[in-house]
């Protein structure tokens, strides 16, 4: 099956693409630099697509998103979100979905695929399975084949990192962190949600 992976470059996406890959999927990543905080990020994704030699595409939608943490116009707070907070990026999925499910209809792959876990649930409307369903509606009304999924929707962040373990993934290339630098900050909601799942942010 030919696949549209969303790859931000940080560990769920990055387990998302060794799943797919060890099941003998043909997989296209698409990266977005949106403008966040953390481009670090892209750099990951540009190294795991690398990695696991897979046709890899970066977009610029730089000046679309706004008033978010995450594209620096408010403070990082320093906590795993449980509700929405200042790290939700509105209509990011929107956006970046309906791109990669362009993508995915002009190359005829049926899949576009996005790393959202059970854990996102409660701060991130856009990983919730009723957003997931919505936007598959639209998008296979508007290709007429081309699906959307989160394959880790019922599973939680530990769940995706042990599954992680198994397949072999290359942790130590990828970038969750919501800040910027070299050294992940260990105190952000991305590094406090990796931390809570038994994954070492500064050793991996």
């Amino acid at each position: 099956m030919k696949v549209v992976l969303l790859l931000s470059g940080g560990v769920d996406s990055a387990v998302l693409l060794a799943h797919l890959k060890a099941s003998g999927d043909e997989v296209i990543a698409l990266s977005v630099h949106y403008g966040q905080t953390h481009a670090r990020e892209l750099q990951a994704a540009i190294d795991l697509a690398k990695h696991y030699n897979v046709d890899h595409r970066i977009v610029s939608l730089k000046g679309v998103f706004a008033n978010s943490a995450l594209t620096g116009d408010v403070e990082i707070p320093e906590q795993h979100a449980e509700s929405p907070d200042a790290t939700v990026v509105p209509g990011r999925n929107i956006v970046l979905i309906s791109l990669a499910s362009a993508i995915a209809a002009a190359e005829g792959a049926a899949q576009v695929m996005f790393g959202a876990n059970a854990d996102d649930f409660g701060g991130y409307p856009d990983c919730r399975h009723d957003f997931v369903m919505a936007m598959n509606e639209a998008v296979s009304r508007g290709t007429g084949f081309v699906a959307v999924s989160a394959p880790f929707q019922s599973m939680t962040k530990r769940q995706v990192v042990d599954l992680g373990r198994e397949l072999g993934v290359p942790f130590g290339l990828t970038w969750s962190c919501y800040r910027g630098g070299t050294t992940p900050c260990g105190r952000c909601g991305a590094c406090i949600s990796l931390k809570e799942a038994n994954f070492d942010v500064l050793r991996q």
